[in-house]
């Protein structure tokens, strides 16, 4: 079977639902006071969305792919994703692999999704109904969602049922049993970022590339305003100072997220990125390694 944002790269180019738009432009920056406690906290569970109690992530290596730009900023920005991705700890796949990591530019995201619940519905798959209509309602210049899935210790998946009846639903094996600990965990299985043509005119490739590692490698929510938190989520609100590329506190949390075990609760996954925040150097002029 062909990945899946593999495929959409063809269902783009057949639609035609590309532009060529090249990214460029100077970003003002605006330094933060550091992060405290309570803001920390705060700003974790903001920007996160939680899959049934977990924040989810990838296990499998990733491999980030850009559709829709010209071929040289394409190169660029798969290759900034990669380096975001070593930065914070996520596996990364060989130069040659399945991409699992879309960053996509067309002319109307809205019109890219409705096409594609029309024509490629298993592209959309984990998606409820009501979330693919906001996103093809949405006025916003981006959209962004995941393909999750649930595993247990070793990474085994769900088995399927042994018969057709619906009372022999598909099984987890687990090996362990704890009050503390989850005997499954929450993975990303591929992630897509759409970005309307119009919204990628004035950002610079590093911008978009990073964007779109932090709204894929955990499935994290745009910020709007004036956040507390100097981060690259802000960097299609109109109100807010726009980092020039991954922030301290950024990198902070997706390190902190790769870093432990996958099968921990949500309430112990947010404590530990929030204290990785604080330790952070906090300024949304910070570098990524």
């Amino acid at each position: 079977m062909k990945p899946k944002c593999l495929f959409l790269a063809g269902v783009l180019f057949a639609t035609g639902a590309v532009a060529q738009e090249k990214p460029a432009g100077d970003i003002i920056v605006t330094a933060r006071k550091p992060i405290d406690a309570p803001v920390a906290r705060r700003f974790v569970r903001n920007i996160t969305a939680l899959t049934q109690d977990q924040i989810a992530r990838f296990d499998a290596p990733v491999c980030p792919i850009a559709i829709g730009f010209e071929p040289e900023i394409e190169k660029q920005l798969v290759a900034r994703m990669r380096r975001v991705a070593k930065a914070v700890g996520a596996e990364l796949a060989p130069d040659q692999c399945a991409g699992n990591v879309a960053l996509v530019t067309t002319d109307d995201g809205g019109a890219l999704v409705k096409a594609l619940r029309s024509t490629h519905p298993n592209l959309l798959e984990g998606l409820e109904p009501r979330q693919i209509d906001r996103m093809i309602e949405s006025e916003g210049p981006v959209r962004s969602w995941s393909a999750t899935a649930v595993v247990n210790e070793d990474g085994q998946r769900l088995s399927p049922p042994t018969s057709g009846d619906f009372m022999d639903p598909p099984t987890l094996v687990v090996k362990t049993a704890s009050f503390v600990n989850p005997s499954s965990k929450q993975i990303i299985d591929s992630a897509t970022v759409v970005i309307d043509a119009k919204a990628v005119i004035g950002r610079s490739a590093i911008q978009l590339a990073d964007y779109a590692m932090m709204r894929a490698l955990a499935r994290t929510r745009p910020v709007a305003g004036d956040s507390d938190v100097g981060t690259i989520l802000s960097l299609f609100d109109p109100f807010s100072p726009s980092a020039l590329s991954v922030t301290d506190a950024d990198v902070a949390y997706l390190k902190a997220l790769y870093a432990m075990p996958g099968n921990r609760t949500a309430t112990y996954q947010m404590a530990r990125i929030a204290e990785q925040l604080k330790r952070s150097a906090a300024p949304s002029t910070g570098k990524m390694p």
